[in-house]
């Protein structure tokens, strides 16, 4: 489901997002690969919405310290059958 075999990692670090753990998740019949990352603005937001149409960003919060909020990209990697 990557677009232009390009990967999440690659295209985010040439965008200039640092991030900072990874990991995966499945939400409905889909798995997704996340990235945690501190920031991230909204010119990077558009540019990861335009090579991947499917990607979510989301707002987590450690469940050690609720209060700090952090970003998590997610893309899809695969639908489950």
């Amino acid at each position: 489901m990557y677009s232009r075999g390009n990967f999440p990692g690659k295209f985010l670090y040439d965008l200039g997002v640092v991030y900072h753990g990874t990991g995966t998740f499945v939400e409905g019949n889909t798995v997704y690969e996340y990235y945690k990352v501190d920031t991230v603005t909204t010119e990077q937001v558009t540019e990861i919405k335009n090579e991947y149409p499917g990607a979510k960003i989301k707002g987590v919060s450690p469940e050690y310290a609720p209060e700090l909020k952090r970003v998590a990209i997610c893309f899809p990697k695969r639908r489950q059958a």
